[in-house]
């Protein structure tokens, strides 16, 4: 071939770029600890096959399913948790989306609020119970008995019998198992 002759080759190259890809909902409802809870995330301008994945911590109880971006579960703990949730696509085009997932203590409350008067030398018996909560529940008492009455922390009872009169101002309290709790101020009223 002639030297004066070059031969122009044109090389194309597409790169194609990652279309926007918005990751929703934005802000989640909040939970309650003991009730079921689920959220499933969902993705545009993805195609093809979509995986999920989470980053920061769930709640006791809770999980992620990365194949359909179901956040699921019952939470045992109550608290803020921070996570990001991020679908990807093929070739690696993602898009996240920041939320909390704020989980609550559920309303426990605490019944009877108000004692029946005792006798001092009678035997005595309440026994408290509690609405809401999940779990095992345990009882506490803070405040000072009469001589002669006891509180059982396991059943919630107030039982013996009394030595002393007076009036005497206690606070019970349901604590479930998520360390949620529920309280009630009676005032136990011995008689002479």
């Amino acid at each position: 071939p002639p030297d004066n002759m070059a031969a122009n080759f044109v090389f194309s190259f597409t790169t194609e770029g990652c279309p926007t890809v918005t990751v929703t909902p934005n802000s989640l409802p909040g939970a309650s600890t003991g009730t079921p809870y689920s959220q499933t995330f969902s993705q545009t301008g993805l195609t093809g096959t979509v995986t999920w994945s989470l980053t920061g911590t769930l709640p006791a109880g809770m999980s992620f399913n990365t194949a359909t971006g179901e956040l699921s579960g019952t939470p045992t703990q109550s608290g803020s948790f921070p996570i990001t949730v991020t679908a990807t696509g093929p070739g690696g085009c993602s898009g996240s989306v920041a939320v909390t997932l704020s989980v609550n203590c559920p309303v426990i409350t605490v019944s009877p609020n108000t004692l029946p008067a005792g006798t001092a030398g009678t035997p005595y018996s309440q026994v408290f119970a509690q609405v809401g909560g999940s779990g095992t529940i345990t009882w506490s008492l803070t405040g000072t008995l009469p001589a002669g009455l006891t509180f059982n922390t396991a059943t919630g009872e107030l039982s013996g019998t009394p030595t002393e009169d007076g009036s005497f101002q206690v606070t019970v309290r349901a604590t479930d198992g998520s360390g949620c709790f529920g309280e009630v101020v009676v005032t136990i009223t011995i008689n002479c």
